[in-house]
């Protein structure tokens, strides 16, 4: 909507400057004044200078529509889509926090099923020099899972954050939308009324 009134300020603007660069063309023209001096039975030079005047004022209201349709219409609509795309890279945001969550959920998933599988083979094959490497390396395992588990709980977290902040303010602007739009057109239609 707001590309389409731009472009209609712009043909407005366009076809009042080329009327009135016609109309200083024909009040110049050689060909009128010959037709003036001739005295015919309608003068062309006061029908030139009336249409003159007609698209002058013509001119003075186009301008003024279109001061009116930049205040009430697209000034707000940009301020209204600068809005909506602060939304959308808050929820952008919110799904890079739940893929890292769920990024990581995986990672530790694998980690435990590896865990599991090593051990459940290791307890059919236990003798004692392997023993020791065995719980050196359920050691250095169970502190990856620490990292792992503490790497998670960041996520999870910061994904609740985010969460909460659009759950609580999505619905707020969702409210407002009416509050916004409607005083914008509302205005819009009293100026192109009066």
């Amino acid at each position: 909507m707001t590309r389409d009134l731009i472009k209609q300020e712009k043909s407005l603007d366009d076809f009042t400057r080329g009327q009135l660069k016609l109309l200083h063309d024909l009040s110049g023209s050689s060909f009128i004044n010959h037709y003036d001096q001739q005295q015919t039975s309608a003068n062309i030079s006061q029908l030139i200078t009336d249409w003159k005047q007609t698209a002058q004022h013509i001119s003075e209201q186009t301008s003024l529509l279109n001061e009116i349709t930049t205040k009430t219409i697209i000034d707000s609509s940009k301020r209204l889509t600068l809005a909506l795309a602060n939304v959308t890279n808050a929820i952008k945001k919110r799904e890079q926090s739940l893929n890292d969550y769920i990024k990581i959920q995986t990672k530790l998933d694998k980690l435990n099923e590896k865990l599991n599988s090593s051990t459940n083979s290791q307890s059919t094959t236990t003798t004692t020099a392997s023993s020791s490497t065995t719980t050196i390396n359920a050691n250095a395992n169970n502190n990856k899972i620490e990292q792992i588990q503490k790497q998670l709980s960041e996520a999870k977290q910061q994904y609740e954050i985010k969460n909460q902040i659009l759950t609580n303010e999505l619905p707020v602007l969702h409210e407002q939308r009416a509050a916004f739009v409607y005083p914008c057109l509302e205005a819009f239609i009293e100026a192109q009324v009066n």
